[in-house]
């Protein structure tokens, strides 16, 4: 068992956070993120607007005990902490 990082994306334009996801470093929470950016793909809207989307740490995930813990600093939740915009990851073509 152990406790996962989590993780969403947000579409800047719409306005909203997508599904999170669970990794166990930031490290592996970027090279998924920036693998997704510059993988083209007709469908791949973070590809073909990487403007529009940045990575974002929520805070931690116990798998064990399916507790999820938002991010806090001296007991008050922080919001969600922009850790990458896709133009940051995103490689010329």
């Amino acid at each position: 068992m152990a406790i996962l990082l989590a993780f969403c994306v947000r579409d800047e334009r719409v306005g909203s956070f997508n599904q999170p996801f669970y990794a166990p470093t930031f490290g592996f929470a970027e090279r998924i993120f920036s693998d997704t950016v510059n993988r083209p793909a007709d469908d791949n809207l973070l590809f073909h607007h990487p403007q529009d989307f940045g990575l974002y740490h929520l805070g931690s995930f116990d798998d064990s005990t399916g507790l999820l813990q938002s991010r806090l600093e001296d007991g008050i939740v922080l919001p969600p902490l922009l850790i990458f915009s896709g133009l940051d990851v995103k490689k010329e073509s």
